[in-house]
């Protein structure tokens, strides 16, 4: 399952895996109180939460930055509840911090100085399919990404018209079979269009190719 058809429909399922037990029952309580979420579970031990987020199947999993292993973490989340979208809590402006959680998948960051509310906010927008990050963000893991691919120049990655209409329709939700009937191809076009995409990107997520193309736009705003 790819996309979160019906969310708007229904509750947010949330799952908290965060180290400080105070830490996790107040962001739990807090979102306990807030319309349209609920909260599936929460724990502070990294294999006992793999477990229940493969059982529960939550909506959105907010991971908290002070695990350790937290970058891996994402990729193993993901492989138990892979339609699920990770926000990472507590995480500074430094590119040592974001970019690597950021290459791993997360769709989402609660900086330091952000609020309940703020927090509240972007789980709704992430469980819409919303790739969260600040223009500055953006920026940063755009030149991550060039550093992280010298030879490959920003002509060698663009994507052909199709191709970004297919990404496009990707950003607003739609599932492989709806890209196909909403552009009137072959379903086996649309997957081999997007094997074209996270080529040319450089990744293997639907998540980390929407992120990209929030980022370029985000950029293009910046140089306007």
């Amino acid at each position: 399952m790819d996309d979160l058809t019906g969310v708007d429909d229904r509750a947010i399922d949330v799952y908290v895996l965060a180290v400080i037990r105070l830490y996790r029952d107040g962001l739990a309580r807090f979102l306990h109180n807030q319309a349209r979420l609920r909260v599936t579970g929460s724990s502070g031990n990294i294999e006992e939460g793999l477990a229940a987020i493969r059982s529960v199947q939550p909506d959105v999993v907010l991971l908290d930055r002070l695990f350790s292993d937290g970058v891996a973490l994402v990729e193993r989340i993901l492989d138990r509840a892979s339609h699920a979208r990770v926000i990472a809590l507590a995480v500074s402006e430094l590119e040592s911090d974001i970019l690597p959680f950021a290459q791993a998948g997360v769709s989402g960051y609660v900086m330091h100085d952000d609020s309940l509310d703020e927090l509240a906010r972007k789980i709704h927008a992430v469980a819409r399919g919303e790739v969260l990050c600040s223009p500055q963000t953006s920026a940063m893991l755009l030149r991550g990404l060039h550093r992280k691919r010298p030879v490959r120049t920003v002509m060698s990655r663009r994507l052909t018209r199709r191709e970004l209409e297919v990404l496009s329709l990707l950003e607003e939700g739609l599932s492989n079979k709806e890209i196909a009937r909403r552009l009137y191809i072959e379903l086996p076009t649309v997957k081999n269009h997007l094997h074209n995409v996270y080529e040319k990107l450089g990744v293997s997520r639907r998540d980390s190719a929407v992120a990209w193309l929030n980022s370029e736009r985000r950029v293009e705003a910046l140089r306007l």
